[in-house]
């Protein structure tokens, strides 16, 4: 799928850059992925069991390791929890939805008619106590997890995630996991949300199936950093953006390599520009990155980047008055400074600046020990590779299906639980073909 303006040379080194993110990148993230796997299949299984305010829960994925953008092996396992509680009480329907002025962070308000012992346990002022709820959850899930014995965990509570630290079978290798307990949406429906027509014109269909289907496609977070008070939750929208970013190989891989060029000038630790940013301004320019080169696209979305920040912000693209990036002066001329010198980059330039980076990566990781995965995972193997490739479309729609249908976590979702993060021989090939 070469376009006639690609030249030969982008062709090979964006060839090469892939092979060197599937070596780096995907098949630690995939052998990750079947420890996390393992762990979050052991405590669905206790959740099943629950009567109370986990009752009929279930598991989604989220972060870099499930969209096929890790970039290191240290991609990232972002896992909400979706709450429904017994008599589906933890339910859109049962709320109302306000924003807060001073914060612009959101409340939920229990509708008059529910009479339930929960609605008048999570109750402030009509509110649903938010703070008191994730307590609660993480209470009980942290006495889960010390009852499966047959794993090593840590468990800490952050102001928005219980972070976990799971190790493998002899202790020589560990993955960090971040549970967020979230209440589900199915309607395009919040204060100061974007009109569904307003839209890129793709993605409101993609909503539009999603509603129809009842399927999920934003989601209430019960807390926020920093809140002024115990009833404020967020709005999320990082699984439409996943879903929807799967379903298009293209600017998928556009974020992936612009990603891959913020972790080599490392813009996180200089800038707190983070790959959520990154993925965000490409849903929100995404109808010029369908079907273009992916080299071309990746200029051009550097370019959005550069113009986005000319007011020192990225705002959010789905909800009104929200920052999502407030960037210092200082900060944003430095990154136009980087922005510049990066866009005269070739995709050698890449593949050479990808080297280094992850030579200092392997530098800096010398002497640790050769890791064994955790009891229950197999072998990394060329044919698990062709199963995960997004390229697989059947599997990748089974495992999609699982995840709107709230079945929770099957023998399909070992398979699907790494879409997206292994790379074989085949799928480089398949991804340079269609490059610039």
């Amino acid at each position: 799928r070469m376009n006639g303006s690609d030249r030969m040379g982008d062709g090979k080194y964006l060839n090469k850059i892939f092979g060197l993110l599937g070596e780096k990148a995907g098949r630690p993230t995939n052998e990750n992925g079947k420890i996390a796997w393992g762990f979050l299949n052991s405590l669905q299984e206790l959740i099943r069991d629950e009567t109370g305010i986990l009752k009929n829960a279930k598991f989604m994925h989220a972060g870099s390791a499930y969209e096929g953008l890790s970039v290191n092996a240290e991609a990232d396992f972002d896992i909400p929890l979706i709450l429904s509680g017994p008599g589906r009480i933890f339910v859109r329907e049962n709320f109302e939805i306000y924003r807060e002025e001073q914060s612009k962070q959101f409340l939920l308000k229990w509708k008059e008619n529910i009479h339930s012992e929960y609605r008048y346990k999570y109750n402030s002022n009509g509110f649903l106590h938010s703070k008191a709820l994730l307590n609660d959850a993480f209470e009980r899930l942290e006495f889960l997890i010390s009852e499966l014995s047959d794993w090593k965990v840590e468990a800490k509570r952050g102001l928005v995630s219980l972070v976990l630290t799971i190790y493998s079978q002899f202790g020589s290798k560990r993955i960090s996991m971040d549970l967020v307990t979230q209440i589900s949406f199915s309607h395009w429906e919040c204060p100061d949300i974007v009109p569904l027509h307003r839209l890129p014109e793709s993605l409101q269909r993609y909503v539009v199936k999603l509603q129809r289907n009842g399927s999920s496609i934003f989601f209430a977070s019960l807390t926020v950093p920093k809140p002024q008070s115990a009833e404020l939750c967020s709005i999320a929208f990082s699984m439409l953006e996943k879903k929807f970013l799967v379903e298009d190989v293209n600017v998928r891989d556009i974020v992936r390599l612009v990603k891959l060029i913020a972790e080599c000038r490392n813009w996180k630790k200089k800038y707190s520009l983070k790959s959520f940013q990154l993925k965000h301004l490409a849903i929100k320019h995404v109808e010029k990155l369908i079907g273009i080169p992916i080299w071309e696209g990746v200029k051009l979305l550097l370019n959005y980047i550069y113009n986005d920040l000319q007011d020192n912000t990225i705002k959010d693209f789905f909800i009104k008055n929200q920052v999502i990036y407030p960037g210092k002066p200082t900060k944003v001329n430095d990154i136009h400074r980087e922005i510049h010198e990066v866009m005269k980059w070739s995709p050698n330039d890449l593949y050479k600046e990808a080297e280094r980076l992850y030579e200092r990566e392997e530098d800096e990781h010398t002497g640790l020990q050769t890791w064994t995965p955790y009891r229950g995972t197999t072998a990394h193997s060329h044919r698990t590779q062709e199963w995960l490739h997004p390229s697989n479309s059947a599997n990748m729609a089974a495992y999609d299906r699982e995840e709107e249908e709230g079945s929770g976590l099957s023998t399909m979702t070992k398979v699907g639980i790494g879409a997206g993060v292994a790379v074989g021989v085949a799928a480089i090939a398949a991804l340079a073909a269609a490059s610039k």
